[in-house]
């Protein structure tokens, strides 16, 4: 069974990346428990990354095992055109940023493949894309902000924003938890129709699909 480490936001968003992981290769997978964070969030992806790199530095090469480091764009600029949006907040591309860091910390080389994922604007976005072509056609045309009640959503889109990606992930699950209808949405994803719809989500399939021979 291929081992995986995961480093993202939060325990959701490791299990969502376990099962996209899964589908994607079909194949079962071990997640290694690092346990490398307390509370989660962005600012912990990258205090914790060092850790991660370091440890798998020490370990060195092994066979069927993997890394992903994961964090929300949140607005940032979108690689790979780095083009800035309406509602960006003028923060560098996470993707390259992550990189530039991996690269960094392991500076001999990548002892294990891994992969970078940078959602657009976070994984609630490849949720909706998955859950409901019709209504969520294009990675571009989803609201980019977490919930209609941040103050950062009030500022851009006045005091009555439309439902954000949270509130319409929680409008499209109705009575399953979050977690139940992640995995239905993963159940029925289309990779390549995705990743067409979706470049963050491509990027991320394109570096997977490195792993199909060390599986």
């Amino acid at each position: 069974m291929p081992h995986v480490y995961i480093l993202s936001e939060d325990d959701f968003d490791d299990q969502v990346y376990a099962y996209l992981v899964e589908m994607l290769l079909s194949v079962r997978v071990d997640v290694v428990p690092m346990r490398l964070r307390r509370g989660g969030g962005i600012g912990e992806v990258r205090k914790k990354l060092r850790l991660l790199l370091g440890h798998i530095q020490h370990v060195g090469v092994q066979e069927s095992t993997f890394f992903i480091v994961a964090m929300d764009n949140d607005r940032a600029l979108e690689h790979p055109a780095h083009q800035p949006r309406p509602h960006g907040d003028g923060t560098p591309c996470r993707h390259c940023g992550l990189i530039a860091a991996i690269h960094t910390g392991m500076p001999d080389g990548w002892p294990i493949p891994g992969a970078v994922a940078v959602p657009v604007q976070m994984i609630e976005a490849w949720l909706l894309l998955m859950h409901d072509r019709g209504l969520y056609p294009e990675e571009s045309r989803l609201p980019p902000f977490a919930r209609r009640d941040q103050a950062s959503a009030w500022r851009l889109m006045g005091p009555d924003p439309p439902p954000q990606l949270k509130d319409l992930v929680d409008a499209e699950r109705g009575v399953a938890t979050v977690l139940d209808f992640a995995l239905q949405c993963v159940l029925a994803i289309n990779p390549e129709d995705l990743a067409a719809r979706s470049p963050s989500f491509g990027s991320f399939l394109e570096q997977l699909s490195g792993w199909r021979a060390d599986v």
